[in-house]
């Protein structure tokens, strides 16, 4: 006696391929969410690190190597920075969002000046000091008559990150000094925001003249000390709110600068 095989039905078979396909695509585009996420978070995090690290340098700055302007041929400036006689670095000038540079970059430099006893301090407030020191980022060079940056850093937002500012997307373009008081050695943190058309140039070599150079003697005037939020924007941010970085004034060390938390309603001056 010959018995009938049994199999799945061409309806059956259907079914299966079509659930399948949906757990499949589920799974897909879950994935490809949770990585967006993870980079977003990733862009956040490496401004945050970069920020707290400025402060730890300025904390822990070494006034005793030599700091030449960058560029510059040993012995073809007309100064020389830390490691000789009379000069220290006092803290980082952080520079974001200047024109016809990448977005995604952020730049800091040396702030450097001269240096002189306590006891013969007669202010105290500490740009004051600072502009008596002749403080600046910039040294011209004795040769070419160009005014070069001191030693310069800079980071890469990973994920095509950007700064942006709070009431809008449009890109944060903002200086930020973070300066230790010559006097009592604390830390003080400033800055000043500008518009694509009044930006100084600061990245590059540049002759002197016009609105190409930062004039560091204005800019101590200018700068004001007030707590800085600035919003974080990728491709990848698919949270609907943008996360908001916070620098907290006075800012006397790496613990100033907050990652406020994305569902933080009340705190998070981004969304």
């Amino acid at each position: 006696m010959m018995r009938s095989k049994k199999g799945f039905t061409v309806i059956e078979v259907t079914l299966f391929l079509a659930l399948s396909g949906v757990l499949i695509t589920g799974l897909i585009v879950g994935t490809n969410v949770s990585i967006s996420r993870q980079r977003y978070n990733d862009s956040v995090k490496t401004i945050g690190e970069y920020l707290r690290g400025v402060y730890s340098d300025v904390l822990n700055v070494s006034n005793d190597k030599e700091v030449l302007p960058d560029d510059c041929p040993t012995g073809n400036c007309s100064y020389i920075g830390p490691g000789r006689t009379g000069t220290a670095i006092y803290g980082k000038l952080i520079v974001i969002g200047e024109p016809e540079i990448d977005p995604s970059t952020i730049y800091s430099y040396d702030v450097v000046g001269n240096t002189i006893s306590p006891s013969k301090i007669s202010k105290t407030n500490t740009k004051s000091i600072l502009g008596d020191l002749n403080a600046d980022i910039f040294e011209t060079s004795a040769v070419s008559g160009q005014n070069l940056p001191f030693k310069s850093a800079y980071t890469v937002i990973p994920w095509e990150g950007r700064l942006e500012k709070t009431e809008n997307d449009d890109l944060f373009r903002a200086v930020i000094l973070i300066v230790r008081s010559p006097l009592s050695g604390t830390i003080h943190t400033y800055y000043k925001t500008y518009d694509e058309t009044n930006m100084p140039r600061i990245t590059r070599a540049v002759n002197d003249g016009g609105n190409n150079r930062l004039n560091f003697s204005d800019l101590l005037s200018d700068v004001a000390e007030n707590i800085i939020n600035m919003c974080v924007q990728s491709p990848d941010n698919n949270y609907g709110v943008r996360r908001n970085i916070r620098i907290n004034t006075p800012g006397v060390n790496s613990s100033a600068v907050e990652l406020v938390a994305q569902d933080d309603k009340d705190d998070n001056k981004c969304i």
